[in-house]
C-alpha cells in the first residue's frame, strides 16, 4: 500500500507488473494529503483474521482524520475526525 496526494493506493505484483488500484475515496480525496496507515492484524486467541473479511486498513491524514477501508475489497467504511491536527503515525497496539 501507498498513501499520498488525494490517493490511497493498493499495489500486487502481477504476471511481473506492478498494477495499482485506488481506493475510492469521493469527496475525501479532493486537496486530502494521506500521511501514514496501519493494517489491523488483528490476531486473536482462537484463530487469526486472515482471510475473515474484517480485517481492517487505518490511513492518518494530514488534517486529522482516520480513514477505515476494508482490506479485502479496498472500501472505505468509516472516517473519524480525531483531531485537527497532522496525524504521522498510526500502530495498531495489540495484546
Amino acid at each position: 500500500m501507498t498513501c499520498g496526494h488525494e490517493n490511497i493506493r493498493y499495489w500486487r505484483i502481477k504476471n511481473g507488473h506492478l498494477p495499482g488500484i485506488a481506493v475510492v475515496l469521493n469527496k475525501y480525496s479532493r486537496n486530502s494529503i494521506f500521511s501514514c496507515f496501519d493494517v489491523e492484524w488483528g490476531y486473536s486467541h482462537i484463530e487469526p483474521l486472515q482471510n475473515s473479511g474484517s480485517k481492517k486498513v487505518f490511513v492518518g491524514s494530514k488534517s486529522g482524520m482516520v480513514f477505515q477501508i476494508n482490506y479485502f475489497n479496498q472500501e472505505l467504511e468509516a472516517v473519524y475526525q480525531v483531531h485537527y491536527a497532522s496525524i504521522n503515525c498510526l500502530s495498531e497496539y495489540g495484546h
